[in-house]
């Protein structure tokens, strides 16, 4: 059983399996929900055994209100069906075999790996061949992302520097054209004629406007 959301996500990834809970939206893993497997197996002989896929998880409203889940109000559960299976009961030589195909063995330490190791010799169907990891780049491919990545960055720099400047040379430019036009006004201001002006227009105490 999967009840963290990071497990049922890398298991539904593993299986390629998809879901869709009520209130929830697609293969949305929550909070109070679970993966489960189930093994069924026949009391026949010869017994055959099968696999069943559940996902079971509390409705937004049920964890808002803290509801306990019961037979009155159980959790929504949806049926998955394995794509490599085709069908609700994966038999479980096929289900082992999905799951070897599906995991990087080179990735695997022990003492999961020996059990890998047994489940592969004894699987039937066998498995294909192991899945090998993703080999990581050539040290060179890595210095040469560093190496552009600090071009870039020094390109940036020196492209926003020239910005700034720019902007910087505007703002003086604009400032020193205000300061002119206030001396401008000013001179106006101390000008004889406007003096006589402003003394023409004084209010005499007691005026009535």
């Amino acid at each position: 059983m999967c009840t963290t959301r990071t497990s049922s996500t890398s298991a539904r990834e593993l299986l390629g399996v998809s879901w869709i809970a009520r209130g929830w939206q697609g293969n949305a893993a929550s909070t109070g929900g679970a993966l489960s497997f189930e093994l069924h197996c026949t009391t026949a002989t010869p017994r055959r055994c099968f696999v069943a896929v559940t996902y079971a998880v509390a409705s937004p409203r049920q964890q808002r209100d803290a509801e306990a889940p019961s037979l009155a109000s159980p959790p929504s559960e949806a049926t998955l069906v394995i794509p490599d299976c085709g069908v609700a009961l994966c038999p479980l030589a096929d289900f082992v075999a999905v799951v070897l195909d599906k995991i990087c063995a080179d990735c695997v330490d022990d003492p999961l790996r020996s059990v890998l190791d047994q489940l592969r010799a004894h699987a039937n169907p066998p498995p294909r061949r192991p899945r090998a990891c993703a080999a990581a780049p050539p040290a060179w491919q890595e210095a040469a992302a560093l190496v552009a990545a600090a071009l870039l960055g020094v390109f940036l720099a020196w492209f926003f520097g020239i910005l700034a400047r720019v902007h910087r040379r505007r703002r003086t430019r604009s400032l020193l054209g205000a300061a002119r036009n206030g001396d401008t006004v000013l001179h106006a201001l101390d000008s004889p004629a406007t003096q006589r002006q402003e003394r023409l227009t004084l209010v005499e105490p007691g005026a009535v406007l």
